[in-house]
């Protein structure tokens, strides 16, 4: 059976594209016109995930795998998905998304004062600051949604 690149099209050898015929110049050393554009009638099967991918092939999984660390840490440390309960500070009153903005901007100048990694966790404060910018995130949507329960 001959290896066949259905990710390139069989006549031009070109990239795929969605449609039938690609239309890719076949020379370019000719002018391009119709005469000079590849007419392969392309009708390989395919699924067009143009714009629904959601962006998930795009995220940095290197940088967010370090971030997981900090959610397994906390999750052995405490309980998993405890932080989403946590109370207000009773010594200040900060609500639990302020204590988490406040322990986010904490390993921020950590880290811009050169320390890498938190002496407790032996992760990177970076990670530490993106888990938390996360939780603020989490508790930010929490708001929106009750918001919008209420309007409706």
């Amino acid at each position: 059976m001959a290896n066949i690149d259905f990710s390139k099209c069989q006549v031009c050898k070109h990239a795929k594209h969605i449609g039938r015929d690609c239309g890719e110049i076949l020379n370019p050393l000719h002018p391009a016109g119709d005469d000079n554009r590849c007419k392969c009638d392309d009708i390989q099967a395919r699924k067009n995930t143009h714009g629904k991918t959601g962006g998930w092939h795009l995220l940095p999984w290197s940088v967010l795998a370090k971030v997981a660390e900090i959610y397994d840490y906390g999750s052995r440390k405490y309980k998993a998905n405890s932080w989403q309960d946590v109370p207000p500070d009773p010594d200040t009153g900060a609500t639990p998304r302020e204590r988490y903005e406040q322990a986010m901007f904490r390993h921020w100048e950590y880290f811009k004062g050169g320390e890498w990694l938190d002496p407790e966790s032996g992760k990177p404060h970076l990670s530490h600051f993106i888990w938390n910018a996360l939780a603020v995130f989490w508790f930010e949507l929490q708001d929106r949604k009750k918001e919008e329960d209420r309007a409706a």
